[in-house]
């Protein structure tokens, strides 16, 4: 959603250089601008160059290859232990430049999807008390959410009060978005 907002706000924003390209190959009855043009483009072709863009982003060598180039195992979680909860943002991660980065996602209320850059991480969680596990997945998505929690039944219920929304965990696009904008009021774009 964030994305899609900031492309529709930044999609006809040109540079001098871009302009000057537009008028070397601009054609009679074709807008005065290149920003002109842009903006004249219907909502489709607008939007396909979105997702070209954002499918780039996604793939690129800090995301994408790093996410493709982990470790990944689905733990069950031990009977015992509560169940786990789900968000609107429920992806748990670290750095992904970091030697130990690592993404976790709950998704079931017993299964834990879990990325790592080192293997080694992925045997260490077999060592953690799935309790406490548990529970810090749990907290960590309670505290990232944005609007909606999600569990299995109600007996969440305070845990999901007590901690809804305290710590929300910024999305990879929100700090890409973010210093577009920045280089953009800067004049560097």
């Amino acid at each position: 959603m964030m994305f899609r907002e900031w492309w529709h706000e930044d999609f006809s924003k040109t540079d001098a250089v871009a302009e000057l390209r537009y008028q070397a190959v601009r054609k009679l009855g074709d807008p005065e601008t290149f920003s002109e043009y842009l903006a004249s483009q219907p909502l489709a072709e607008k939007e396909r160059h979105q997702f070209e863009v954002l499918y780039t982003l996604i793939d690129h060598e800090s995301v994408g290859l790093t996410l493709n180039r982990m470790h990944w195992r689905v733990l069950e979680t031990a009977p015992h232990a509560p169940s786990l909860l789900t968000s609107d943002r429920p992806v748990i991660r670290t750095l992904l430049a970091e030697k130990h980065a690592h993404v976790v996602l709950p998704i079931g209320p017993r299964s834990i999807w879990i990325g790592a850059r080192d293997a080694n991480f992925l045997e260490q969680t077999r060592l953690v008390d799935p309790v406490q596990l548990v529970k810090e997945i749990n907290r960590q998505v309670v505290e990232g959410a944005k609007r909606y929690v999600w569990g299995a039944d109600a007996s969440h219920r305070r845990f999901v009060e007590n901690r809804f929304g305290r710590n929300p965990q910024p999305r990879v696009i929100e700090n890409v978005v973010g210093r577009r904008r920045a280089a953009r009021s800067a004049g560097m774009l």
